[in-house]
């Protein structure tokens, strides 16, 4: 997927993908506890160089609130914040997930991510590779779904730029409530449910390229 969306951003931009434990290279690992560990883990991985360059993040689903509480955890030690930040298919933090597919047992938890386009169809057709991937994406779901926002609202001086699902459950009036932690929200949306990014890379890299164009200026 991120070599993908690496071929179709901006020639001038490079995509560092950051690994999650129980993911890619790292799937021996035990999944994370909690969003507040996952973080941690990946402020590790980025404070080497954070301030040195100009740089973006981006987060789906899941991804975005660790995104929105990494960017929380910058700024808390005063390291140099985002140009700006790329959040798909993703509530703001303070609106409480409506969903608890993590609880639901594991036939129906396949169905359920087949129905939102959650998994590969190679995945969803083998039972094998689906027990396979389960821990791992019942963990990510446990996280977010389970994820309290604590804290005030912090409004960030940069931009947030949101990509959103045509047909996803996000309603556009939640999504209007970023608003309330940056700067300016700029907001796209592009066919598809809530895996859009899977089923319509091209469109979904096409916002983020008018979005890093405006942070450019080019």
């Amino acid at each position: 997927m991120f070599k993908k969306i690496q071929d179709l951003l901006l020639r001038n931009v490079t995509v560092r993908p950051m690994e999650l434990a129980g993911r890619g290279s790292r799937f021996a690992e035990e999944p994370y506890a909690d969003v507040s560990c996952a973080v941690n883990d990946l402020y590790q991985k980025i404070s080497g160089w954070i301030d040195q360059e100009d740089y973006c993040i981006m987060g789906f689903s899941m991804g975005g609130i660790l995104t929105f509480e990494l960017c929380r955890k910058i700024g808390q030690m005063g390291r140099k914040l985002p140009s700006g930040v790329f959040f798909l298919g993703v509530e703001p933090p303070h609106i409480k997930s409506g969903t608890e597919y993590y609880k639901l047992d594991d036939r129906e938890f396949r169905q359920a991510m087949i129905s939102i386009g959650g998994i590969p169809e190679e995945v969803s057709q083998c039972e094998e590779l689906f027990d396979l991937y389960l821990p791992a994406l019942r963990a990510d779901f446990q996280l977010c779904e389970s994820y309290c926002f604590t804290g005030q609202i912090i409004k960030f001086d940069f931009n947030f730029y949101l990509i959103n699902g045509l047909n996803d459950s996000i309603s556009r009036c939640v999504l209007d409530q970023w608003a309330w932690y940056c700067k300016k929200c700029q907001l796209d949306f592009v066919p598809g449910v809530h895996f859009f990014i899977n089923t319509n890379t091209s469109e979904t890299c096409r916002c983020i390229n008018k979005g890093l164009k405006e942070i450019l200026n080019c």
